[in-house]
């Protein structure tokens, strides 16, 4: 055994194991099982089934996602998605502000005239 070992909590054996033995079956509160994530910093690449703006089909690989992103020219930034976005609310808002606009305008005119 190394000098220094890391040792992880093993919820399947529900016994203390060093960090590379690890390899326990953690549920999520969904109730889905996935692999634990073995190292500190380790970062998964599973997500929820997403789908994809530009493709409308559903993503479960971050990278597969970003792949297709920049596959057909876009960026992915922030998180509106997640926060709720929906781009036909979106359009519809900015319809409205467009026709409040061109209202204001010909009032405006008409008020000169």
């Amino acid at each position: 055994m190394e000098k220094y070992t890391v040792f992880k909590y093993c919820k399947a054996t529900k016994t203390v194991l060093p960090i590379h033995e690890a390899r326990a079956l953690d549920s999520d509160a969904d109730g889905s099982v996935r692999l634990a994530s073995i190292a500190h910093g380790f970062i998964q690449d599973e997500m929820k089934a997403t789908q994809h703006p530009v493709d409308g089909k559903y993503y479960t690989s971050q990278a597969k996602f970003r792949e297709v992103t920049k596959s057909h020219g876009y960026e992915e930034v922030g998180n509106a998605y997640e926060n709720g976005y929906n781009p036909e609310r979106e359009a519809e808002k900015d319809y409205k502000n467009h026709i409040k606009g061109v209202n204001n305008e010909w009032k405006r005119r008409l008020m000169e005239s």
